[in-house]
């Protein structure tokens, strides 16, 4: 009787344990990244070589290229 005891006890010891290791294995498993890596664009813009239209049209297309740009960066985040 007392090996039966012991051999239970022993059971219950192995198993309890080997439950607790696989709870602290699943809390580990999945680490919380606090500072992932964003994306940036730079962006130069420069006269070509090639500007026929007037000042107000050159200015109507930079407003575009600018709502553009905004629309881009309201989509990231």
């Amino acid at each position: 009787m007392k090996r039966f005891i012991l051999l239970a006890s022993c059971f219950l010891v192995v198993g309890f344990s080997s439950i607790w290791q696989n709870k602290l294995k699943s809390t580990k498993a999945t680490p919380v990244v606090k500072n992932q890596v964003r994306q940036y664009w730079f962006v130069m813009l420069t006269k070509g070589q090639n500007r026929t239209q007037d000042s107000a049209t050159a200015a109507n297309i930079q407003d575009g290229h600018m709502a553009t740009l905004k629309n881009y960066t309201t989509m990231a985040n």
